[in-house]
């Protein structure tokens, strides 16, 4: 009866265990999720609506040669006719800090197109992911 109860006993003990591992192992995955989003230098400017698609969506990749190790790349993004954007996004793809910046520097939501200047950390790539979601007028 007593080693029944010493079994009982134990098979709590590892099942509370197992259950802490689990958990503190949870937790290690999200701080690191939110360590990446922390490093990466989004911009996301404009709001949703219901309607409002994925308009365009292009992949700029620059890299710095041994003689320009600053970069400053200037494009402007068009909405389809008859369309406008609501939100703007320029989503950073280095994940370790040294991605580049992104700014509006004309247009944007409300607009027909939108103009981005990127620039890089020193001797560090620009590598962004640029979406316009729009909807009609």
């Amino acid at each position: 009866m007593a080693s029944i109860k010493s079994l009982n006993f134990i098979a709590i003990v590892l099942a509370l265990a197992i259950v802490t591992v689990n958990s503190s192992s949870i937790d290690t995955e999200e701080l690191k999720v939110n360590q990446v989003k922390a490093e990466q230098n989004n911009l996301i400017v404009g709001e949703l609506k219901t309607n409002d698609l994925l308009d365009y969506q292009e992949n700029i990749s620059v890299q710095p040669s041994w003689f320009s190790r600053r970069l400053i790349l200037e494009k402007t993004f068009y909405a389809t006719e008859g369309y406008t954007i609501s939100q703007v996004r320029a989503l950073d793809q280095a994940t370790d800090g040294n991605g580049g910046y992104a700014v509006i520097t004309a247009g944007g939501p409300g607009e027909k197109s939108v103009t981005l200047r990127f620039r890089n950390h020193w001797c560090h790539s620009i590598d962004f992911v640029v979406q316009l979601y729009a909807g009609s007028k």
